[in-house]
């Protein structure tokens, strides 16, 4: 498994080579990145794992930022998922998608975004269903 220390570096590199400002950079305050790009405010949160706990907590604090930093576009950086250790739902997809999350991966030194073909259902439905009800 990755550290949170190497995706951020990994991430950092990819965004500066891509065009993209860095305007805010923190590993203890939501979200770990405040990128500008095209006049466009971008928060980016990174995590290292998929746990249904991770994947709350990193929505929570994407939310806040929307909020507390007037952010456009939010976006979840993973490592490479397609390792088998980092799956994650389609349910989860789904409740990402609800509050208009963009799900990227650290792919081969690029970002890709994910989308729902690559994605597994999961077991988990019902309760990450209950989740997505909650916040609607």
């Amino acid at each position: 498994m990755v550290s949170e220390e190497w995706l951020s570096k990994q991430f950092e590199g990819i965004v500066k080579n891509s065009g993209f400002s860095i305007i805010f950079k923190s590993h203890n305050e939501s979200p770990d990145f405040i990128l500008s790009h095209k006049g466009r405010k971008i928060g980016a949160e990174l995590k290292v794992g998929t746990s249904p706990k991770s994947l709350s907590i990193a929505i929570g604090q994407l939310l806040f930022g929307k909020v507390a930093f007037n952010l456009d576009d939010l976006w979840l950086v993973l490592p490479d998922v397609r390792n088998p250790l980092l799956s994650i739902s389609k349910e989860w997809f789904s409740v990402m998608i609800s509050c208009n999350i963009k799900l990227l991966s650290i792919q081969d030194n690029i970002l890709v975004e994910m989308k729902n073909d690559m994605l597994k259902p999961s077991r988990r439905a019902k309760s990450i269903n209950n989740y997505l009800n909650m916040l609607l």
